[in-house]
């Protein structure tokens, strides 16, 4: 009788981790650009088992300009011009700002060319980069479309 109990409680709780998708939500806005020439990019973090739990650091040209979660979309507001996106884990940012930063630095950066008034659209997954770095966020550029 125990064990069935047992086995009812471990299927419960596994069936909660499963969840129904919540509503969409609008996008996160970002904006680092000042009025003039702006670009707008909407970033999607993959919703992938690795660093589910946390929230990656969003890095424009090695400055960190806010977070994004497990499976959420962010729109930016950026100035038109050539940039460096990258994601990063709270493990740096735990590291301190300047350190972390300059670890952050280290790590692959997307470079993004952004036009005045140009909407892009960017995708982020957890990639694995071997037992020297271990886990890295890999950015890629997707076709344009819907927004998140």
């Amino acid at each position: 009788m125990l064990r069935i109990i047992t086995a009812s409680l471990i299927a419960l709780a596994l069936a909660g981790c499963a969840g129904t998708p919540g509503p969409v939500e609008k996008p996160k806005a970002i904006s680092v650009a000042k009025a003039g020439k702006t670009a707008t990019i909407y970033l999607t973090r993959a919703n992938a088992r690795v660093y589910s739990a946390s929230a990656a650091n969003v890095l424009l040209d090695g400055r960190q300009i806010g977070t994004i979660t497990n499976g959420q979309c962010v729109r930016l507001t950026i100035p038109a011009g050539n940039h460096n996106l990258q994601l990063t884990t709270g493990f740096l940012s735990n590291l301190g700002g300047a350190l972390g930063n300059a670890l952050a630095s280290s790590l692959k950066a997307y470079n993004v060319k952004a036009r005045a008034g140009q909407r892009l659209h960017y995708g982020a997954k957890p990639v694995y980069n071997g037992p020297n770095t271990g886990w890295l966020f890999s950015v890629s550029q997707q076709a344009s479309g819907r927004p998140c």
